[in-house]
């Protein structure tokens, strides 16, 4: 049987979360759109401490990667093909670099490469 370990709110305003988290040893990075960000979970044995919350990324349905301790993801409205792609420490949650110089898309990291796909218009 499966049960219940720990539940950290996390609400948008229309009630969807279309990104999977990420997770790098015992941390657990999660983002939305819809205004709510970004924030990071260390997870213990006696449950789940708040590493670090912010709106650097606010995900809509991009799913970020982490990669050596950066997460790496768009960031904006999926629907626009308007956003920014952008690099964060996550242990602390601060922004390495941003660029707008591709659109909104998915994120996958495969034989040390960071492969973006987007949409070109």
């Amino acid at each position: 049987m499966v049960g219940l370990i720990w539940r950290v709110p996390w609400e948008t305003s229309y009630g969807v979360n279309a990104t999977t988290p990420a997770v790098e040893n015992s941390v657990v990075f999660h983002s939305s759109g819809y205004k709510m960000g970004c924030e990071a979970l260390e997870l213990k044995n006696d449950g789940v401490r708040l590493l670090w919350k912010n709106d650097a990324i606010a995900a809509q349905h991009s799913d970020p990667v982490i990669i050596n301790g950066y997460v790496y993801g768009y960031s904006g409205d999926s629907s626009s093909n308007k956003g920014r792609f952008k690099c964060l420490e996550l242990a602390i949650g601060r922004e390495q670099w941003s660029t707008d110089r591709i659109g909104q898309g998915t994120t996958t990291f495969v034989d040390d490469f960071l492969v973006c796909y987007d949409l070109a218009l």
